[in-house]
This record gives structure tokens, sequence and C-alpha cells, in this order.
């Protein structure tokens, strides 16, 4: 391609995106004027298709975009670079103070889910130690009557009572009963 043609090339892409960034600064212009006029079909028609725009960087057509979306919505309206769109910063401010509430609730929600499950840990602690504590004091009342019988036996049968496992380790355990 000669020079010249690309010159040309190069005049009109360029001429293309000012004509572009133009007629967004027109659009913005155009809202203003209709916003003031009382206009407001216009004004909707125009803001509609402002909030439209994606990653536009004309400064001079943000602006005016701007200035008219706050005016016509009477909050004020921002153009993000980084979500590369306008957004209502009072509406954002909701959602933020929205989302914010429901990330505590469900912060708060999982507090109270792990008090409760400490409250159920505690209590069936509370139930071991109790079992434990009965199903001691059941192995030293059958321990106890066990020796008491074999005792009886003992003074009974002295053969059979140390014959018997059940009294030759309660006897080992205690030791024998007194004898008269």
């Amino acid at each position: 391609m000669p020079k010249s043609a690309t010159a040309l090339a190069a005049a009109v892409t360029v001429s293309g995106g000012l004509a572009s960034a133009s007629g967004l600064e027109e659009t913005g212009v155009s809202c203003l004027e209709a916003l003031r006029a009382g206009d407001a079909e216009r004004f909707q028609a125009l803001a509609m298709e402002i909030r439209a725009w994606r990653n536009v960087w004309d400064t001079k057509a943000l602006m005016a975009a701007s200035e008219c979306l706050s005016e016509g919505y009477g909050e004020k309206w921002v153009y993000s670079a980084f979500r590369g769109q306008f957004f209502n910063e009072a509406e954002e401010a909701e959602k933020l103070k929205a989302a914010e509430l429901k990330a505590e609730r469900a912060r708060q929600a999982e507090r109270d889910k792990a008090d409760r499950i400490a409250e159920e840990m505690r209590q069936l602690e509370m139930r071991r130690a109790k079992l434990k504590e009965d199903y001691k004091k059941n192995a030293a009342l059958v321990s106890s009557l066990a020796y008491e019988t074999c005792a009886k036996l003992l003074f009974t049968d002295k053969e059979r009572a140390l014959m018997n496992q059940v009294c030759l380790d309660k006897f080992t355990q205690f030791g024998l009963p007194k004898t008269e």
C-alpha cells in the first residue's frame, strides 16, 4: 500500500473515532438540553442510551452525560472506568449496605450455629460424665453385692465359694471376709 493510502486510511480511522466521540458528547449535551427544556420523553430516551454506554473514554462526553443523569434522576450518577459504565452512587451505596447487612446476618447465623453446637457439645459432655459416674456407681454396687454374696457363700459352702472364679476375684480384690 502506498504511503498516501496508508495516511488516508489512518485519517479515516481517526476521524471516525473523533466523530464517534463527538457524537457521544452531543448525546450528553442533547440530554441536558432535553432535560432543561422539560422534554421528559426525549430525556428518558437519551438517558437510556447513555446508561447503555460501555467503555467510553471521552471525558467531555462523560461529564455531560453524568451531569444530565444526575440532574434528571436527582441522584449522583458517575462513570466507572473500571466497570466501563455509569452507575448511581446512592443505588450502589444501598446495594453495598444490603450486601453488608446480608453478610452480617450470615456471620451472625454462623455464630448462632456455632453457639448451638457448643451448647449441644456441652450438654453431651455433661451427659457422658453423668453416664460414666452412673456406670462407676453401678459397677461398685455390683462388685459390692458380688462380694457380699460370695461372703455368704463362704460361710455356708466354703469349698464352693473358693472354687467360684467370681468369688476368687472378689476375695483377691477385697480380701477374705472376717470369719467368726
